[in-house]
């Protein structure tokens, strides 16, 4: 019985700290309105980024007014350096919407 008591407060309490880290979301609105969604991706060959430039900018005519979407590129200097910036971004709980 006391098993069973345990189990179901570390479940509760789980639950509740779930919970507790989907409230933490920030709103970002810009001077627009706007809301603004922030995508981490790794810079690449001239036309992928062609690609990124080209999609974000149809994206924010298509939601004008409602959502802006920024992209910000991470240079690759070495092979790991988008990987580091995520991981130092997880440690410091400042993550991007979409990466």
């Amino acid at each position: 019985m006391r098993k069973r008591v345990i189990g179901a407060v570390l479940a509760a309490m789980t639950v509740a700290g779930l919970c507790v880290g989907c409230g933490q979301t920030k709103e970002r609105v810009n001077e627009a309105g706007e809301s603004v969604i922030t995508v981490w991706s790794p810079t690449d060959e001239p036309a992928i980024e062609e690609w990124w430039v080209e999609k974000i900018e149809a994206f924010n005519q298509a939601h004008k007014g409602k959502i802006h979407l920024r992209r910000e590129a991470i240079v690759r200097a070495d092979s790991y350096a988008y990987e580091d910036k995520i991981n130092a971004a997880i440690t410091s709980n400042d993550l991007p919407d979409i990466f």
